[in-house]
């Protein structure tokens, strides 16, 4: 039974670390999902405002900016992903 028993303790680790690859890109999704929600949130307001002395171009800038950190997560996301099926070829 050394071989099954092998195969039992290979399959588990495979196991655990297909499900820490799936917990970082469900936590990067959801990096996206809040950085773009946020993004759009700022641009609505920044554009829905008359605010004086440029107050409106800086929410606007940071609205940008949060929608461009979401797409950099979702290249994150993307790169997690093709990390696990290969993870899962290679078993």
């Amino acid at each position: 039974m050394g071989a099954l028993d092998t195969v039992a303790d290979r399959q588990a680790g495979w196991s655990v670390t297909a499900n820490r690859l799936k917990a970082s890109i469900d936590r990067a999704r959801w990096a996206v999902f809040i950085f773009s929600v946020l993004g759009a949130v700022l641009a609505t307001l920044a554009s829905q405002l008359d605010l004086p002395g440029g107050q409106t171009s800086g929410i606007s800038a940071t609205g940008a900016v949060a929608n461009v950190v979401g797409i950099q997560s979702d290249s994150v996301s993307g790169k997690l992903k093709l990390s696990d099926q290969a993870a899962r070829s290679i078993g």
